[in-house]
């Protein structure tokens, strides 16, 4: 990886909450797949979220999953009054 790469997996294993773009073919699902590794090697527990499901198919092995179905909303497919409903009785 390159000092940049390795700087935002450094980051993430001390905690830092990371945004990673960048255009295709840059090592963004390299970075993301080597921070769950070593976190999840560190037994700290990971998700993650892609905005598609198309996107989810770059980590096979890693059970990504939507950001909408990461927060409790499967397809996205809820009017505003559902998706607080959801959240008002979702347990804490």
């Amino acid at each position: 990886m390159n000092p940049e790469q390795n700087l935002a997996v450094n980051l993430a294993l001390n905690g830092h909450n990371l945004l990673i773009l960048g255009a295709a073919g840059t090592g963004k699902s390299r970075v993301v797949a080597d921070i769950y590794t070593k976190l999840n090697d560190k037994g700290i527990n990971v998700q993650i979220a892609c905005s598609t499901g198309i996107a989810c198919n770059v980590y096979p092995n890693l059970n990504a999953c939507t950001v909408h179905k990461f927060l409790g909303l499967e397809d996205g497919r809820y009017s505003a009054d559902t998706i607080n409903d959801i959240h008002s009785n979702s347990p804490q």
